[in-house]
């Protein structure tokens, strides 16, 4: 079997792995590694190639007592490098042929069936398929090729790959350049092992810690609901998605999301400089070393040009309230070895109590939080919905932040359903809506009263009103459980707004809900509730209605007297601008019927009816210079009487300024 030894590298011997001992996951997808240990000249870090960018720009000493000279690590070029260093095309694959042409011009080994040859690699030559046989099975040929060997005794050697067992380079620095190009051409190339090593003066104690990307942390719940109480129960799934088994490390898990990107260090970088070229351009081949002036005259010759590649850099970038308490049912007496919360300025960060063993590529659930919580039993009616939702009103009891999760709701020996829990922080409460309720529904109907003004302000052309509006909100629940349930009906109400202080309210920030809550009996019951919401209306003072003016008058938020005169001029304004209107549609008549006189005037052109169409067109543009000047004095009146709208509310204001 014919093949190319291109891969070459000595065997290194064994190294010393500076062991994890801390690992902070969080959840923007990376995790803070450290290692700490007694290190050797042999001690190196396991990160793999597409872990090194980040690993190179976070990397900090620790602590320790070793003098840290410098951290190597293999270089990885980018496959554009790496194919022109070796001197392969651009192809995605590397086929056998293109890998024999790189090495043309190089001292090459080649071993076959003739013997051993030696000498300068010349030509790599495809040779012809032979043609089919016309009688029996097609069978896919492989491709051959011919080479052209310059041998040591300078002999020109033709040698077919047919009678070739082997071909190597006779130089190690091209098949060093080889090997390094099929290591970054490889498809497994990210996940390949590298590793950083640590040039040491001497022996000694050495911590170092660095971040790369990681699996994300997520959290999952169990609420054992009981008959008095609830047990809350939190469980992290992490991930050892590396080849290095961990031992005995210490995990944390931060409910927090720093920013991290993604930032290309790893890879040589060249940058591009300006070519700067003599002012005559000058070939670097000579004109006649494979043509004639005749082959230029005719315009036979082509010239190619290189160029610079420009490197780029980018950023990857029903029940009653449940209080707390030791748990008493014999199902749930095991106790969870909680994690230990941190508070830091920015994040949450659980400690998982106890060191884990974890083997690579394996995951594992670790316990957060075994803890009572406060929970109550809904029947939930989301906005407009007739339908219930099963609820779980749920008070964060703990110590400590929740991160978002999925929660699963044990009850009864099974399941009460599942929902979705968002970051909830000590003290915070949110509904868990978990199921279907089947055996209720609700008819709803709603009224408003008419909007109650209590404050009115005037100022550069606008009316500043303050008020409020009370509705009212019926509940005709239909209860056919057969027993007294506990109904939650969600209102997305504004934030002025106010429910009236003899019904039970909660709030749910998350979803923006507040929540009304009455005992709905076995059968037919009804409720009501009725929230005021605050609003500030802002109108120009002319569009302001004349009725809102005398109502703002009568109802004392404004001084009476002088709302019936801007009532007044409201009025006028109104007349006025219907006077205006009807001025207006009568132009647009008289500039249609103008238009149909002209066009009669141009067809009769100087025939009979023409001094009469004359006379009509005269009167009509008569008429709209007349309508034109009443609109002018219209627009005036319209003008004066909302300056004096203005006066008026302007007096009002310094009236209400001047008063005690």
């Amino acid at each position: 079997m014919l093949t190319l030894a291109l891969l070459f590298s000595p065997v290194a011997h064994a190294q010393e792995v500076l062991p994890v001992e801390r690992i902070r996951f969080y959840e923007t997808g990376v995790a803070w590694f450290e290692r700490a240990g007694n290190v050797q000249d042999t001690t190196r870090l396991p990160v793999p190639t597409s872990h090194l960018d980040d690993a190179l720009k976070s990397l900090v000493v620790l602590g320790g007592d070793v003098d840290v000279g410098a951290i190597t690590f293999p270089s990885s070029p980018g496959e554009d490098a790496a194919r022109v260093s070796a001197g392969l095309d651009g192809n995605d694959r590397v086929s056998f042929d293109e890998a024999l042409r790189a090495l043309l011009g190089v001292d090459v080994v080649i071993t076959g069936n003739k013997g051993t040859v030696r000498g300068a690699l010349l030509d790599v030559e495809k040779l012809p398929n032979p043609p089919p046989p016309k009688d029996g099975p097609q069978t896919v040929l492989r491709p051959e090729f011919a080479l052209t060997v310059l041998d040591e005794a300078g002999t020109l050697r033709r040698i077919d790959t047919q009678d070739i067992d082997a071909v190597k380079s006779d130089e190690s620095a091209v098949t060093s350049r080889l090997d390094t190009a099929a290591r970054t051409l490889s498809r497994t190339r990210a996940q390949a092992g590298s590793a950083l090593g640590l040039q040491l003066a001497e022996g000694g104690d050495l911590a170092l810690g660095y971040l790369t990307e990681a699996a994300v942390w997520r959290v999952s719940y169990r609420v054992l609901q009981g008959p008095s109480e609830a047990t809350l129960q939190a469980w992290a799934l992490i991930h050892n998605d590396t080849d290095e088994g961990w031992e005995n490390i210490h995990v944390e898990l931060a409910n927090g999301e720093p920013d991290s990107f993604l930032y290309p260090l790893a890879a040589p970088r060249y940058a591009e400089r300006p070519l700067e070229t003599p002012d005559r351009y000058m070939s670097t081949v000579p004109q006649l070393a494979a043509e004639t002036p005749d082959d230029m005259w005719t315009g036979s010759e082509s010239y190619g040009s290189g160029g610079f590649g420009a490197v780029g850099h980018g950023y990857g970038g029903g029940g009653s309230s449940l209080s707390m308490g030791s748990v008493g049912s014999a199902s749930i007496a095991a106790a969870l070895k909680e994690a230990e919360p941190v508070q830091t300025p920015t994040q949450f960060v659980y400690r998982v109590a106890r060191p884990l063993d974890l083997q690579p590529h394996h995951s594992a659930l670790v316990p957060l939080v075994h803890q009572a919580v406060p929970t109550e039993r809904a029947v939930t009616f989301t906005p407009h919905a007739r339908e219930p939702r099963s609820g779980l009103w749920l008070e964060n009891g703990t110590d400590r932040t929740l991160p978002a999760g999925v929660v699963s709701v044990l009850e009864a020996g099974g399941l009460a359903g599942e929902a979705r829990l968002q970051r909830l922080k000590p003290d915070e409460t949110q509904m868990l809506l978990i199921g279907n309720e089947l055996d209720l529904e609700v008819d709803r109907s709603s009224t408003q009263d008419p909007f109650a003004y209590s404050q009115f302000s005037f100022r550069g052309g606008q009316v500043r009103l303050e008020g409020e509006q009370t509705h009212h909100s019926e509940f005709v629940v239909h209860n056919r459980s057969g027993r007294e349930r506990s109904v939650w009906f969600a209102m997305e109400l504004g934030p002025r707004a106010e429910v009236n202080k003899d019904v039970r309210t909660e709030i749910d920030p998350h979803r923006g809900w507040t929540y009304a809550i009455f005992d709905a009996s076995a059968g037919d019951s009804t409720s009501a509730v009725a929230w005021s919401e605050r609003s500030v209306q802002h109108h120009a003072a002319e569009s302001l209605a004349a009725d809102t003016y005398l109502e703002l008058g009568e109802s004392g938020v404004a001084e009476a007297v002088l709302m019936r005169a801007a009532a007044k001029q409201r009025d006028a304004i109104d007349d006025a601008r219907a006077a205006q209107q009807e001025h207006e549609a009568r132009r647009q008549r008289a500039e249609s019927q103008l238009q149909g006189l002209r066009a009669d005037l141009e067809a009769a052109a100087g025939g009979d009816g023409t001094t009469s169409l004359a006379r009509r067109s005269a009167a009509v543009e008569s008429e709209l210079r007349q309508l034109a000047e009443r609109d002018a004095a219209v627009q005036a009146e319209i003008d004066e009487a909302i300056a004096e709208l203005y006066s008026i509310l302007g007096g009002h204001m310094q009236q209400t300024a001047q008063m005690p």
